[in-house]
């Protein structure tokens, strides 16, 4: 959580996560999981590198880690696939070139690379990674430019298929603006992502998969430049977002006060802006499978922590431990 926008432009990964699906079957079979609440994966400070992903039950119990990154990596992002098997996260390289995307199986940590950014012409990095709800594609953030300048000349959305090939983009920024944290509706047909500035306001985007025309749904308030992280509710009727700046070195007091510690859900369309009253900071949140709770990262007094509570804040837990980043993700496994 502690990233200028500069530092994003240099060290964007996401990973993903999952084996593949067939999209024939796939609708089913989500609708048969989107009860089960099943583990949730966050980041925790790596034993060796920067992060580590982490698993742990919505009980609280069953901690255990899900992969250990090597000196000089971190793993960030974690994204569950569809089925529940695997997750999808990005691989970062802490001198801010050649940043990958990655799957892990579940149940035996094996590791699989999706992309190789660093032998793609004009790449720097690859991040931020989701799948498709029939797990037929990922949607993810390059940062690309040429390799002779300090930074990125363009961060935008990209598709691939879950093995990294067919890889095109889909969102077009406008010079000056980088964008961020992809996530798919329910029926697979949009992706809403954030369109960050160098300064000024953060403005969610709603981008048609099959036409690429782009659309305006919510431009935050001065006040919380810099927040977002944008997820769709699993049945598409919301999404759910923070106030709270995520550019680390970019983010002043003011973006970082108790105004900006909170989530909120707004329509696809723009309309019912809801602030969520979860009775402790909050931010970074992600959507439980059956849509009745979500998972964040809380801000106790003394500490950051995982946290899980309903939309109308009870049955609030506190998970033990401390995290810094976090960025959770609720699957059904």
């Amino acid at each position: 959580m502690r990233r200028s926008l500069t530092l994003v432009f240099l060290l964007l990964a996401a990973g993903a996560v999952g084996t593949s699906t067939s999209t024939g079957g796939q609708s089913t079979l989500n609708e048969r999981l989107a009860a089960k609440n099943g583990l949730i994966a966050f980041m925790r400070p790596g034993k060796v590198g920067e992060y580590d992903l982490w698993v742990v039950r919505p009980s609280g119990k069953g901690l255990r880690p899900l992969t250990t990154a090597p000196s000089a990596r971190s793993d960030y992002n974690p994204d569950w696939s569809p089925d529940g098997s695997s997750v999808l996260f990005e691989r970062r390289v802490l001198d801010g070139t050649g940043d990958n995307l990655y799957v892990v199986n579940a149940n035996d940590r094996q590791l699989r690379r999706i992309t190789n950014c660093a032998e793609t012409s004009l790449c720097w990095s690859d991040n931020e990674a989701k799948w498709s709800p029939d797990g037929g594609r990922i949607a993810f953030g390059r940062a690309t430019g040429p390799p002779s300048q300090q930074g990125p000349s363009k961060v935008a959305i990209y598709l691939a298929h879950p093995d990294g090939t067919g890889i095109s983009q889909l969102s077009n920024p406008p010079s000056g603006f980088g964008d961020h944290y992809p996530t798919w509706s329910a029926d697979g047909k949009t992706v809403v992502f954030q369109r960050d500035p160098a300064q000024g306001r953060t403005t969610l985007i709603a981008v048609d998969v099959a036409t690429q025309a782009e659309r305006v749904i919510y431009r935050l308030p001065r006040w919380a430049a810099g927040g977002g992280i944008p997820k769709f509710s699993p049945n598409g009727k919301r999404i759910l977002f923070s106030f709270w700046c995520i550019y680390g070195d970019d983010c002043a007091a003011s973006t970082r006060s108790a105004r900006n510690a909170q989530i909120a859900t707004i329509r696809p369309d723009g309309t019912m802006l809801r602030r969520l009253r979860l009775r402790v900071r909050a931010d970074s949140g992600s959507w439980s499978p059956d849509g009745k709770k979500i998972v964040f990262r809380c801000q106790l007094p003394t500490a950051f922590r995982l946290c899980t509570a309903t939309l109308n804040g009870r049955h609030l837990k506190r998970f033990p431990g401390r995290v810094e980043s976090a960025e959770p993700d609720w699957g059904t496994h």
